[in-house]
């Protein structure tokens, strides 16, 4: 097609409704993947139609996030369907992965579906910390009554308090790595001071531990050990 035959088209487009401009387009299009030729031309129509189309604001989506980033589109009339990588859940430090979102839009009823199909790998995933040996300092500090660990403040013989963000290794990272390694942690501490005689007291804040034994010992509730 010549560049005046191109412009002509786009020119009457221009006249036409976002969404009569992209059935025009599609509806010359052979069922099957989009050329690539033709996905810039596509996605720019999507865009000037996306807010009159139903359902196209759900997930946060807006018309002008296609623009160069539609991938696998394909036309099966009356359906246009495409993926898209979403960044959402990066902002702030959170998943090193993007979600892959697919879209199927309706050009005869101007309807949109979408569903997800998976997730990309965007930056390097923080390599697997082996939480054993922290939560074993953190346990042995408890049973040896040191006083020099910042992450275990003694708030009595028998009371102790763990400080998770004490602790360096479990800092660093993305946010959603760091909220994790913090919960097997904990889970790690809890299960090896059970073990040894300690729980989770009632109050004076979170992680905070006592010593079952002692307190049986001055009375606070029956010694099992004793007949």
């Amino acid at each position: 097609m010549s560049n005046t035959g191109a412009g002509n088209r786009d020119s009457k487009l221009g006249l036409l409704r976002p969404i009569d401009a992209l059935r025009g387009v599609v509806a010359e299009c052979a069922a099957g993947p989009v050329p690539e030729e033709l996905r810039p031309s596509i996605e720019r129509l999507l865009m000037d139609a996306w807010d009159g189309l139903i359902g196209s604001n759900i997930e946060g989506m807006a018309g002008r996030k296609v623009l160069a980033r539609t991938e696998r589109m394909v036309w099966q009339p009356p359906i246009l369907s495409f993926v898209i990588e979403r960044h959402g859940a990066l902002v702030g430090g959170g998943s090193t992965r993007g979600e892959l979102q697919c879209w199927q839009i309706n050009t005869l009823t101007a309807e949109t579906e979408c569903s997800r199909t998976g997730h990309r790998q965007l930056r390097p995933a923080s390599r697997p910390l082996k939480l054993t040996g922290i939560a074993d300092d953190v346990v042995g500090a408890i049973v040896r009554h040191e006083a020099n660990n910042p992450a275990v403040v003694w708030l009595s013989d028998n009371r102790v308090r763990v400080i998770p963000s004490q602790i360096a290794e479990l800092q660093s990272g993305f946010k959603q790595t760091v909220e994790g390694r913090r919960k097997r942690f904990i889970a790690a501490v809890d299960g090896r001071l059970a073990e040894l005689g300690w729980s989770r007291a009632s109050v004076q804040g979170r992680f905070v531990y006592e010593h079952q034994v002692e307190l049986a010992d001055r009375g606070m509730f029956p010694n099992p050990l004793v007949p």
